[in-house]
């Protein structure tokens, strides 16, 4: 009887702790510093910022340490601010979700495109939603709709988790900063808060590191044999932001993302065809402009096996820039 008095009060005990940790966690959350943080930077450009953007930039890491928004738009001369939306990660759905609440003030979207294996990982991962949500964002309803219909309920099950179910899966941000704690003597050397906060170029690298050639080597074993093109979710998520962008009367600048040219070389020629075929029919829209880069960069230009140096953004960023600038 005694052991079962206890056994209660201990289930008790854990629930009342569950529910009291549900109940601070949108305070608590704010506080605690994850490797996807950038995320509040972001939220709060879009949604507070008393200088809107006129062109903003989309795409994950590669997109981080390879397109300039300052560069570009000096090379555009186009006015008003530019930022760098990207973040670690950042998936097209993520892209998609974000570009729901872009003021609109916005008149250029570029948005990088990287072409993944058939053993992609997942459209959506619930900790990066859970990610946004704790931060403010909630998807508008046409946007959820949208994403059924391409993704069925592997992504629409996520948008549509109530707010009770996000506050307790926000629990990861805690694990994640105790194990960062845990393994602080390998934490990455860069400047965590300068890439949270930069909306430029947040992860410059400045220079190729020859000592991370094993990694490229690595992934053109990866390539070698396997298909590597744009899914047909992708494409289906690539054409409804045409649509949108001419509904908001945006343009809409898309980038197919460099690849190192080690691993380039072992591309399937009927996926770089496939490639070109998509992007070809992607730019007979007028408000559309579509930027083969896959190819543009030597293997200087890389830092590793997939990110940007430099030099590499400064020629990348140009030649998204020449490539917007109205014919003459």
């Amino acid at each position: 009887m005694q052991q079962n008095i206890r056994i209660a009060v201990l289930i008790g005990t854990l629930a009342l702790g569950s529910v009291g940790f549900m109940y601070v966690m949108p305070a608590v959350f704010p506080q605690i510093p994850t490797t996807i943080v950038r995320v509040e930077t972001i939220m709060r450009v879009i949604e507070e910022s008393p200088i809107s953007p006129r062109l903003v930039v989309f795409g994950n890491s590669i997109a981080m340490s390879g397109i300039d928004s300052s560069q570009l738009a000096r090379e555009l001369e186009h006015p008003g601010p530019s930022y760098n939306l990207a973040y670690q990660g950042q998936s097209l759905v993520e892209c998609y979700l974000v570009q729901q609440i872009l003021p609109e003030s916005v008149q250029t979207i570029v948005q990088l495109v990287m072409i993944e294996s058939k053993q992609a990982k997942e459209s959506l991962l619930p900790q990066k939603y859970n990610n946004l949500y704790m931060w403010g964002y909630r998807p508008p309803a046409a946007a959820i709709e949208k994403l059924h219909e391409i993704y069925g309920s592997e992504v629409s099950a996520t948008l549509e988790a109530g707010d009770i179910y996000q506050r307790f899966a926000a629990r990861w941000a805690i694990q994640q900063y105790a194990d960062i704690k845990i393994r602080r003597r390998k934490a990455d050397p860069r400047n965590i808060q300068y890439i949270d906060s930069n909306l430029n170029l947040p992860v410059p690298f400045p220079y190729h590191n020859p000592l991370l050639n094993h990694r490229v080597r690595r992934r053109a074993a990866a390539f070698t044999g396997e298909s590597y093109r744009l899914g047909a979710s992708e494409q289906q998520l690539i054409q409804v932001m045409v649509d949108e962008s001419r509904t908001a009367g945006r343009r809409l600048v898309i980038v197919f993302a460099p690849v190192h040219p080690t691993a380039r070389a072992m591309l399937l020629k009927d996926d770089l065809r496939e490639l070109s075929a998509c992007g070809e029919t992607l730019a007979t829209h007028e408000h559309v402009t579509v930027i083969d880069a896959t190819s543009v960069l030597t293997a200087q230009d890389f830092y590793d096996e997939l990110h940007v140096a430099t030099s590499g953004a400064r020629r990348l960023t140009t030649l998204i820039a020449k490539s917007m600038a109205p014919a003459h």
